[in-house]
């Protein structure tokens, strides 16, 4: 009887060893990039580099996780997240909407704003100077969903042009594409 015990104690110990192992070497959590130099952004040879980057691989390094990185715009990256295709997405803005779906840190990363940029011998001193403009933005960025809001509730008329990179938005103003008067919206870090 005392062996069948003892031999029942050792299966159990190496299942559990096994288990503990397994569950140790799966520690893999799947990340979402997009383009957002400095933050994160990925090099023309593949490789996954800025500032959240750094800090997010220490932390991975110091818990013994393994990172997969999932590249994608904004917003793929946003709906990977929701759908539950990568773990963690890195430098998103808090929303009441988002957080029904997405567990935010207590503690901030980095804080952020929006800025708007106009071209020059244009004025822009109020929201309300943004009449009858182009205005260029980062789609689900919820800063520029904060502007189009806002321009809505004052009853300023705006096109709105979505892009799905901040470099997007940079090119469809170096091109030219919203005319002479044209606004952008980019963060200033």
């Amino acid at each position: 009887m005392k062996k069948k015990k003892t031999s029942f104690l050792i299966i159990i110990l190496f299942i559990l060893a096994f288990t503990s192992a397994a569950a140790q070497a799966d520690r893999t959590v799947n990340v979402g990039v997009y383009q957002n130099k400095p933050l994160t952004f990925i090099e023309p040879n593949g490789s996954v580099r800025g500032f959240f980057i750094d800090v997010l691989e220490n932390i991975a390094k110091k818990e013994g996780w393994n990172i997969h990185y999932t590249p994608g715009t904004w917003s793929q990256c946003l709906t990977n997240l929701k759908k539950g295709k990568i773990d963690l997405l890195g430098v998103i803005a808090y929303s009441k909407e988002r957080s029904e779906y997405f567990d935010y840190t207590y503690e901030n990363f980095i804080t952020e704003w929006g800025q708007i940029y106009i071209s020059k011998g244009k004025q822009i001193e109020s929201i309300l100077d943004l009449k009858d403009r182009k205005i260029a933005g980062l789609q689900n960025d919820m800063h520029f969903i904060s502007l189009k809001d806002v321009t809505s509730q004052l009853g300023v008329k705006c096109r709105f042009i979505e892009a799905f990179e901040y470099q997007d938005v940079l090119g469809i103003v170096e091109a030219g594409s919203l005319g002479k008067s044209y606004i952008k919206k980019t963060y200033n870090l």
